[in-house]
């Protein structure tokens, strides 16, 4: 029985090492990418922040000087209330 608990003693943290090192190093491994990554990709992000800000003030800017057609009208008519609280719900046909 003692032999037993003693490769039992041995045993377990091999099989824990072997269960977590893969986990810790791969994490070890991706931190440095993962600076890198956020690094070289700053600038571009800045960029797109940049134009899609742009680009809304734009469309904010245009949505003032937009003025409504009779088609437009018109599907303002066949609208739901404004005070409906539901929901619209989609079926998929092969469900």
């Amino acid at each position: 029985m003692a032999v037993l608990l003693a490769v039992l003693s041995l045993l377990i943290p091999i099989l824990l090492t072997f269960v977590f090192l893969p986990q810790t190093l791969l994490r070890l491994l991706a931190w440095p990418l993962g600076i890198y990554l956020g690094r070289a990709c700053r600038a571009r992000r800045q960029l797109l922040l940049d134009r899609t800000e742009r680009d809304e003030k734009e469309y904010a800017a245009g949505q003032k000087t937009y003025k409504k057609d009779e088609g437009d009208r018109a599907l303002d008519d066949i609208k739901a209330d404004h005070d409906w609280c539901g929901f619209v719900g989609f079926f998929h046909p092969f469900w």
